[in-house]
């Protein structure tokens, strides 16, 4: 069937929430509810009612044990996607997605992926230097790196013509260099993952290519339980800490005519 309604995909995604953490549980996983998802359990005690995506994020050691569970497969028709199970999928973090289901993305090359079900998002959390002003070079530099691992297949979507010049001459790179640019990018965003520093950042979140968000160890971890449409998930140790710093005043709604859902056409069902 297909449908644009808001309340029923955030049914699905509630129930493939519920399948994740179980997975986590069994797996000794931690993770916690992340960027909108994280501000709609806070503020909304479940969803933001007009978002349509939902966003979990991991420690760098957790996601890649994810990685691993997934590759040999997940139950309940829930697939993982990276470029490694998905050749034409090009992001540096993880998608869950639910099998014989469609979501619409204004991507091209769309039809390319193997998976294109309604998903969640999994980003890794990565340690990052002590040192604010190291911290916000090493971010910034992975901005770079970033552009050139995902825009040397995916189409490059702002106005700036010298990027889109860049992203179409990145285009004739083989499909053999661009993996290792992938494996570059991920080599770098771990680099500190030995050291002791006590900060953490995302540094593959859309987000991060904007602004440089840096959060204690101790404002994330340990994850605890709250509560999201009645079900029992995990959300970061400090949520009023983690989310004054994404969204500052995070308890004012947004004017109204903010409040738009990205779903951009019908999903599948």
């Amino acid at each position: 069937m297909e449908s644009d309604s808001l309340e029923l995909l955030h049914k699905v995604q509630l129930d493939m929430l519920v399948k994740f953490d179980r997975i986590c549980a069994e797996h000794g996983l931690a993770y916690f509810l992340d960027s909108g998802t994280a501000l709609g359990a806070v503020r909304h005690g479940g969803f933001i009612p007009w978002d349509d995506d939902v966003d979990v994020a991991m420690p760098r050691a957790d996601y890649e044990k994810l990685l691993e569970i997934g590759a040999r497969g997940l139950p309940d028709q829930l697939f993982l996607q990276t470029y490694e199970t998905d050749p034409a999928y090009m992001m540096p973090f993880a998608k869950i997605r639910l099998g014989n289901t469609f979501f619409p993305e204004p991507v091209k090359a769309y039809e390319k992926l193997r998976y294109r079900g309604i998903y969640i998002d999994v980003f890794p959390f990565d340690r990052i230097p002590a040192d604010a002003a190291e911290a916000r070079r090493a971010i910034r530099k992975s901005r770079r790196l970033y552009f050139v691992s995902v825009f040397s297949r995916r189409a490059y979507p702002g106005k700036k013509i010298p990027q889109k010049v860049v992203s179409f001459v990145l285009h004739q790179l083989p499909d053999g260099f661009v993996r290792k640019l992938h494996k570059r990018y991920e080599r770098y965003c771990t680099q500190f993952r030995e050291t002791d520093a006590p900060w953490m950042t995302c540094f593959c979140w859309r987000m991060s290519q904007r602004s440089e968000y840096l959060f204690k160890e101790s404002e994330l971890l340990p994850t605890r339980e709250v509560l999201f449409e009645g079900k029992p998930l995990r959300i970061m140790a400090d949520p009023h800490a983690y989310l004054t710093k994404m969204y500052g005043d995070y308890r004012t709604l947004p004017p109204e005519d903010k409040r738009k859902s990205h779903l951009n056409g019908t999903f599948q069902l």
